[in-house]
């Protein structure tokens, strides 16, 4: 098993042009989680949870509703698909959880959404994000490609009985490192 990695200059993303839509978009305040829920059809509980301990999520708002989102994080990230924690270098923010209604896929609401959370984000101190995203998922795979990501590398795990090995490798890839233990 494992995810691609992109990793991209914070700054070369806030300096690239965004083009008009109908859409705003902003930080999502607790305030705004009922919104949220209505949208992703989620629990609640979860994403106050997500609020509280640091997470920033940027939503695109069309016509009162949310019709696209971004999550980032920041420090140790759990990586659902890997089944494990990756600590990230004071600079680096993780992007996760990316989504688009179908309705309003295509009208450059991805390239709106990393714009805006590259500014906000480089005004919180951090110079690069990193995402990562499953080989299979070819739609995920083509928004790094157009925002102009670096392809960093990949992340994963090789599995052998009751034994798991996991490895990060990619060109200057701090930590790359093989650790094996009991699944």
């Amino acid at each position: 098993r494992h995810v691609v990695l992109f990793e991209y200059d914070l700054a070369a993303v806030a300096a690239k042009p965004t083009p008009e839509l109908p859409a705003t978009m902003r930080r999502l305040s607790p305030e705004d989680v009922p919104a949220y829920v209505a949208y992703r059809d989620t629990e609640p509980d979860d994403i106050y949870k997500r609020l509280a301990s640091g997470h920033v999520c940027l939503a695109s708002w069309w016509e009162g509703k949310i019709v696209g989102n971004v999550w980032a994080q920041p420090g140790s990230v759990w990586i659902e698909n890997l089944d494990r924690r990756l600590e990230l270098p004071p600079d680096a923010v993780y992007f996760y959880d990316a989504w688009t209604v179908p309705q309003m896929r295509g009208r450059g609401l991805a390239l709106v959404r990393a714009v805006v959370a590259a500014k906000e984000l480089q005004g919180n101190g951090y110079s690069r994000g990193v995402a990562f995203v499953l080989p299979e998922n070819k739609a995920a795979l083509n928004a790094p490609v157009m925002l102009d990501y670096r392809r960093a590398g990949i992340a994963g795990y090789v599995r052998l009985g009751p034994w798991r090995w996991h490895f990060v490798r990619g060109p200057g890839i701090r930590g790359a490192s093989f650790a094996a233990e009991r699944a």
